[in-house]
Order: C-alpha cells, then sequence, then structure tokens
C-alpha cells in the first residue's frame, strides 16, 4: 500500500490517497463459499483466511474489490434483498462474526458476533402490511431451526422454531403459492421434513417463536440439498449423500426414491429442472440428468402435473 507522504517540514496534505497494488504473487485466496447476486453479473466469494472478493462479469472474469473484515473461513455470504439494485450482502464467519457489507465502497457498515455460526443466509421478502414489503434473513447453521435476522442491522428478530425434534436444519426452500400463504419446508441432518407456514411475521418477536404446522419422518437421511420449481408445484426433490427422492407435497408421501448404484459415489446437491428431469450433482464432480416417468408422477384423480 502506498500513499502521498508530505516531506519533513511541510505541512500534510489535505487528502492522502492509498492505493493497493498486487506484486508479482497474488493474495492467497482459497474459495470456500460463493454467492451470485440477482444482477446476474456479480459474484461474491469467501475464502478461508476470511477474505471476501468481489467479481465482475464483464468480458471474463475480473476481481472488484478485495474486503478484509473477518480473520476466520467464511461460512455464509447473502445479499440483503432479492431486488437486482440492491448493493449490500452480508457475510459470516467460523467465529461467529457477522458483517453488512456496502459493495459500491466496500465499506464494512456494521458487524455483530455471537456464539452462533451461520452456514447458510437467505434473504425472504414478505408483505408486512397493505402497502409496504420488508425483508428478513433467514439463517442456518451449527444451531437447532431458523434464526431471523433483521439486514439493516443484523439483529435477531424472532426463531423460526420446532415443537417436534428440533435439530439443526441441513438446508431448506421457501414455496410461494399465489392463493395461499408461502410455506417454509426445512430438511435436519437426521431425515425430518418440517413445514412452517410464514404468516403475521411482523408480530414476531424473540419471545414469540414461530412453529411448525407439520413434521414428517423421511426414508433417507443426511440430506444435502432440497429443490422445489413453480412449474412442478405439487412436486419437490430431496436430496441425501447416498440417495434422492420425490415427495408429493400434496401429502408429502413418496412419488420415487432412488438410491445410488455403488457407495462410493456421493451426491452432493440436485435441482428439480422441469416437470420431468432432474439434475444430481455427485463429490466427483460429475452431474446426471435423470428422467423422470411422468405418467407414474400422475396421481389418479389429481389435476394434470403442470
Amino acid at each position: 500500500m502506498t500513499a502521498e507522504v508530505a516531506p519533513a517540514g511541510t505541512k500534510s496534505p489535505a487528502l492522502s490517497v492509498p492505493v493497493v497494488i498486487w506484486g508479482p504473487k497474488p493474495p492467497e485466496n482459497r474459495i470456500c463459499t460463493i454467492r451470485v447476486l440477482p444482477d446476474g453479473s456479480t459474484i461474491i466469494t469467501g475464502a478461508e483466511n476470511g477474505h471476501i472478493v468481489i467479481w465482475k462479469l464483464a468480458e471474463g472474469l475480473m476481481p472488484k474489490q478485495l474486503m478484509i473484515g473477518h480473520s476466520q473461513k467464511i461460512t455464509a455470504i447473502s445479499q440483503t434483498s432479492n431486488s437486482p439494485t440492491n448493493t449490500r450482502f452480508v457475510s459470516a464467519s467460523a467465529d461467529g462474526r457477522v458483517c453488512l457489507w456496502e459493495i459500491q465502497d466496500g465499506r464494512c457498515i456494521d458487524s455483530t458476533s455471537s456464539v452462533t455460526i451461520h452456514r447458510y443466509i437467505y434473504p425472504y421478502t414478505y408483505k408486512s402490511s397493505r402497502h409496504t414489503r420488508a425483508t428478513r434473513l433467514f439463517c442456518i447453521g451449527d444451531y437447532s431451526d431458523i434464526q431471523v435476522m433483521d439486514p439493516q442491522d443484523l439483529t435477531v428478530v424472532f426463531c423460526i422454531a420446532s415443537r417436534v425434534e428440533p435439530d439443526w436444519i441441513s438446508c431448506f426452500t421457501v414455496i410461494t403459492h399465489p392463493e395461499k400463504e408461502d410455506q417454509l419446508i426445512g430438511m435436519t441432518l437426521s431425515g425430518m421434513m418440517k413445514v412452517w407456514t410464514l404468516i403475521e411475521l411482523e408480530k414476531k418477536d424473540p419471545s414469540c417463536s414461530l412453529y411448525e404446522d407439520e413434521s414428517k419422518r423421511l426414508e433417507i437421511q443426511h440430506i444435502r440439498s432440497v429443490s422445489y420449481i413453480c412449474s412442478a408445484r405439487r412436486m419437490m426433490l430431496i436430496v441425501a449423500s447416498s440417495s434422492w427422492m420425490i415427495i408429493d407435497m400434496d401429502d408429502l408421501s413418496t412419488v420415487v426414491l432412488y438410491k445410488n448404484k455403488t457407495t462410493s459415489k456421493r451426491c452432493t446437491s440436485g435441482y428439480l429442472t422441469d416437470l420431468d428431469k432432474v439434475t444430481i450433482g455427485y463429490t466427483d464432480e460429475s452431474i446426471n440428468v435423470f428422467q423422470l416417468p411422468i405418467t407414474s408422477l400422475q396421481k389418479e384423480g389429481a389435476p394434470p402435473l403442470r
């Protein structure tokens, strides 16, 4: 880092601008967390040494800023809203520190520390009143259930909790309904699926948690990811380390259950890419696309899958 320095015996200039220049060897950047922002052109990565880099997709992937505010491994990164014009994001590290950043100038606006470690953060926007909308950050990590954080001051507003077998949530997704309240579907590592209806969130506080409507023990454990798309409203994909399954959201029944043919092949994540297609990623860096039998997915007397 270099800066303008006044000669001895003279007054310092009114403004000194520091300039950071990388030498022949760039800083170490072992990426462990990545997030693509809604604008589609900004990628934020977190490294094992706590460094955060903002990348721009303009004529190739170029680093724009190196931001230093953590001293431990970055465990989660998330934008503070799903708006394409949003310029703020939050980051969490393995020592429980959470920082709020401004992308435009790289400032750390606020930070807080706690005993909890966040592993995934998701911004959820809902209608808080007739004419206004609010955004809250849904956080999961090394603690039971889900913490809900205010993206403006990083305080925990309330918790999404469980009455039945509270456990660490490994993954979750939010299902939006055109005619009903939104639902949050959470999966525990032990194979328990929980359903919460997201109602009256503005009335919740640390002493008033939101509890689940339904819990169900699944046939698989060590769940890695869950996927849902609006075009297949009845279908949900749940991916575990050695298997994956499709469930019917109408009655939470199992429609398809697939187990890996070899025990050494481990799943990492998966997505419902169409009404009748599932894409699964594996630890050996391979990706498989499965064709689902749409006729088998159709229940007798039920409306067509569409």
